[in-house]
């Protein structure tokens, strides 16, 4: 009787590990492939034309990234959004620039702000300002 019981405990055990190392070995390949390819954002100083400039940002993203979302944002001194291109839709892929519309930005000292949501993970980056427009 004790000897199947002990049996028992050894299968069991074996059992558990097992599955514990599949569990293990599938979570880790996931996890990695999402670490590893991802996208980076940039952005650059505004510059002017006839007191007109947009606000714009570039994505570069590694093979494999995920899906991506985007917020580019003209912005003044003082923080007021001069012209935004807000994106929300996770449909996004590959590398590539995404702009605003033409603004008036008379008089403005201004800087660009490009945010991406990267398959649920949120980065951004801030130019230096330029102006007056």
């Amino acid at each position: 009787m004790r000897s199947n019981a002990m049996l028992l405990a050894v299968v069991l055990g074996a059992m558990l590990l097992t599955g514990e190392l599949v569990s293990l070995g599938i979570t880790t390949q996931g996890g990695s492939a999402r670490t590893l390819a991802t996208c980076t954002p940039s952005t650059w100083v505004p510059a002017f034309v006839s007191h007109q400039t947009k606000g714009g940002g570039h994505t570069a993203c590694d093979a494999g990234a995920p899906n991506w979302a985007f917020d580019v944002r003209l912005v003044n001194h003082v923080g007021t959004i001069l012209a935004e291109n807000l994106h929300t839709a996770m449909d996004q892929s590959g590398s590539g620039d995404r702009w605003t519309a033409l603004t008036t930005c008379t008089g403005a000292i201004v800087h660009n702000f490009y945010y991406i949501n990267v398959g649920g993970a949120g980065k951004s980056k801030t130019s230096d300002e330029n102006g007056p427009c």
